[in-house]
């Protein structure tokens, strides 16, 4: 719990409490930290944590069809409802079929 607070008080200033307490998270259960924030990304990968972009798992779960390329973009358009952030920097083709 101390290095868990530590970490809240020293951690980037410009990232939320959510995403660093996300990025202990991941260190701690040696899970893989996801976001399409460049900032997270590069604070996890300095604790050491494995990460993954949301593009990279969009356009996994594109190629392999898994869901239909309409539930990725109400997926990609919730995350931006949910967190006020434009996704569209991601550059996620999304083909109809």
């Amino acid at each position: 719990m101390q290095e868990y607070n530590r970490e809240l008080e020293k951690g980037d200033r410009k990232l939320g409490k959510g995403e660093i307490e996300s990025i202990i998270i991941c260190k701690k259960r040696k899970y893989f930290f996801a976001s399409a924030d460049d900032r997270a990304i590069i604070y996890a990968q300095k604790k050491k944590v494995e990460v993954i972009t949301l593009r990279a798992i969009f356009q996994t779960a594109i190629a392999l069809k898994i869901p239909e390329s309409k539930e990725v973009r109400k997926i990609i358009e919730e995350i931006e409802k949910t967190n006020n952030r434009d996704l569209s920097t991601l550059a996620i083709e999304i083909k109809e079929r």
